[in-house]
């Protein structure tokens, strides 16, 4: 080998570098296997809060909905009692039904889909202060504590508990099923007292010559039932549409809404409506009782329906 071979070889030599195990093949490795990890986790992250994010939206979307039924069913029973019976002064079972006529009305039972509210729960879980969430993380993740949960009956005195909101619905539509069948006695009755000339003055032996008795009981107590099962739904509507949007918040995540609210219900300014909470004179028991041949007690019982709260 010539000299200048050798020096070309010793210098190739010399640029060569020891192979190394871990550089040259178990690091690329590990490097490409953290990126995918955490592209991974980052991607699950994400797919998480968004997967959160819409489940906090559905709930917002149903309680908003069920507000806007609400406020409408509420606006619809003022306007019957407004239009009908707020300035009802007389005591007399026969006089009370017979000075309200047919009424008319364009609104349709409730249909609402109750599994939507699921999330609501017997204690608040969301929007809760730092030092809160943090005692509570201490409390019942670290040190195993059992959560002290109110009571049924406290919880039936609430719109937390949903059977109330159900059953605050299932009454509503059921006015509308007094209202069809009370129209129906009540347009019978007018026609035939003009038949008999009877449409302006008359005693009630000349109503019960015209309408059958038992048909008369059945309209006196359906238009006392429509009375007090207006009054109370009002008052529960009312109630509801105060109470419930604190108490649905309590279970929506709002940080996750980007801040803000669900509607707040204000009377202000609505004389009509703040008149409209308060009864209308009751009935008296005695006249009723001989006309429907049941006890005060049970009449009582029957034309009464008591809040939760």
């Amino acid at each position: 080998m010539n000299s200048d071979a050798l020096l070309i070889a010793q210098a190739i030599l010399a640029t060569k570098q020891n192979v190394d195990t871990f550089k040259d093949y178990i690091f690329p490795v590990m490097m490409a296997f953290s990126s995918a990890f955490v592209g991974g986790v980052v991607a699950y992250r994400f797919n998480l809060r968004q997967e959160r994010i819409r489940e906090e939206r559905a709930k917002f979307s149903a309680v908003s909905k069920l507000q806007l039924k609400m406020m409408s069913c509420l606006n619809d029973l003022i306007a019957i009692k407004v239009n009908n019976f707020i300035d009802l002064d007389s005591d007399n079972p026969i006089q009370r039904t017979m000075s309200v006529g047919i009424i008319l009305s364009d609104s349709r039972p409730v249909d609402f889909d109750f599994s939507s509210l699921s999330f609501i729960k017997s204690i608040p879980t969301a929007n809760l202060p730092l030092n809160e969430r943090i005692s509570n993380f201490l409390k019942y993740r670290v040190l195993r504590r059992s959560r002290i949960l109110p009571s049924a009956i406290e919880i039936g005195k609430s719109w937390r508990d949903l059977n109330r909101l159900v059953g605050c619905i299932g009454n509503f539509n059921y006015i509308y099923t007094i209202l069809k069948e009370r129209n129906v006695l009540r347009k019978e009755v007018e026609d035939k007292l003009h038949s008999a000339n009877l449409s302006l003055h008359f005693t009630y032996e000349q109503l019960i010559s015209v309408f059958e008795e038992h048909k008369l009981i059945k309209l006196v107590d359906l238009t006392e039932m429509l009375f007090v099962l207006t009054e109370f739904i009002i008052n529960e509507i009312n109630s509801f549409l105060k109470e419930f949007p604190d108490i649905a918040e309590s279970n929506i995540e709002l940080s996750l809404m980007g801040g803000g609210g669900l509607l707040r219900f204000s009377s202000d300014g609505r004389p009509l409506f703040e008149k409209a909470l308060n009864p209308v004179v009751k009935p008296n028991y005695g006249v009723l009782s001989e006309l429907m041949g049941a006890s005060v007690e049970e009449l009582k019982q029957r034309y009464t329906f008591q809040n939760p709260a």
